[in-house]
């Protein structure tokens, strides 16, 4: 093994292999192809590492998890005894699996927060996309300030035409999931600028426009110059400016887990459908946060739009329905050191 991948004291045990080390008897593997998309993929790699950590294996993460990034950190051995670079777990300890049982691992799942990666797979998984304070996935981070908005639309808004018989065949994948109320992209434009000012840019991320919020945001970019609309463009380069963003609104699923990977201590926006009560961290003096929720201030709202939404059918009352103005309510989570 050649060197120490991170600098922290609790992640001093996961050490690089070289391409050319061969430890196949020790790997914790991923066979056949990936299950999901990128949020998915993270997540799948995420409980490999919390495996191998357990098991004291290693880790050889597949080059392909997005199109077009050629990473050259993808091997890793966790060694329990650093000082004497011993690791010896059992042959039959590390195992191959595919995706869909990586990913739905309840035994790994439930020891890994819903919001974020423990430290050491964030610093593995910067080294893997070669992100730092000033450049992601190999390209530098323009120096003019923007924020990402993320608008899920292509996995659960569509879906197959109207039928003879008048029913709408919804994409299979996510159909149960719903979508996020347009207004909450608008509280979260809104309570940016009254911080940062209007100079500050937003780019909307849509991999589609069947998503009724890229439709809005797309008529909306027509008139204000600091909208930038960002669709069905290559995820590399659409990553890139998220991992760079100063600020992110996340929409439903696990790709807010892309947002935890950057390393500019960005400021994570996200909705709910119930009110988020403020964090007091016991100090006047506390700096910054690291959090702001944004949720309908009608619960009697919120309640109506969850049954209206839920079963997505892409009929033009549910999209009608996630582009009304509601009003918002939002509060900050500080970054404390002590909560």
């Amino acid at each position: 093994m050649t060197k120490l991948v991170v600098g922290g004291d609790e992640c001093l045990n996961w050490k690089e292999l070289s391409l050319t080390e061969t430890l196949i008897d020790r790997n914790v593997s991923m066979t056949g192809g990936w299950f999901g998309r990128l949020g998915n993929r993270i997540t799948t790699v995420s409980h490999m590492l919390k495996y191998a950590e357990d098991s004291s294996c290693c880790v050889d993460i597949p080059l392909d998890m997005i199109s077009g990034w050629n990473p050259s950190h993808c091997r890793w051995c966790y060694v329990k005894n650093y000082s004497r670079n011993v690791y010896l777990a059992p042959n039959n300890t590390c195992v191959s699996r595919v995706a869909e049982e990586w990913y739905f691992d309840s035994k790994i799942a439930t020891s890994s927060p819903e919001w974020s990666l423990p430290t050491c797979q964030v610093e593995l998984l910067q080294k893997y996309f070669d992100i730092n304070f000033t450049h992601a996935l190999g390209k530098e981070c323009s120096s003019t300030e923007h924020v990402a908005l993320h608008v899920r639309s292509g996995d659960v808004t569509d879906g197959g035409s109207w039928l003879e018989d008048g029913n709408y065949v919804p994409e299979p994948v996510h159909a149960m999931y719903g979508l996020f109320p347009t207004a909450y992209y608008m509280s979260v434009i809104r309570e940016v600028r009254s911080r940062r000012g209007d100079a500050v840019k937003f780019f909307v991320f849509c991999e589609t426009l069947t998503n009724p919020t890229c439709e809005f945001f797309k008529t909306l970019s027509l008139m204000d110059g600091k909208m930038f609309m960002r669709v069905n463009q290559t995820l590399i380069d659409d990553m890139r400016l998220m991992l760079c963003a100063s600020e992110t609104a996340a929409s439903r699923g696990t790709f807010h887990r892309v947002f935890g990977l950057s390393a500019v201590g960005q400021v994570q926006h996200s909705f709910s459908y119930t009110p988020v009560p403020a964090v007091s961290c016991g100090s006047a003096s506390v700096e910054g946060f690291s959090k702001v929720w944004h949720w309908m201030t009608s619960a009697n709202e919120a309640s109506k739009f969850q049954n209206i939404t839920k079963h997505w059918k892409n009929t033009g009352f549910q999209r009608h329905n996630v582009n009304l103005a509601r009003t918002m309510s939002h509060t900050q989570l500080f970054a404390c050191e002590n909560p």
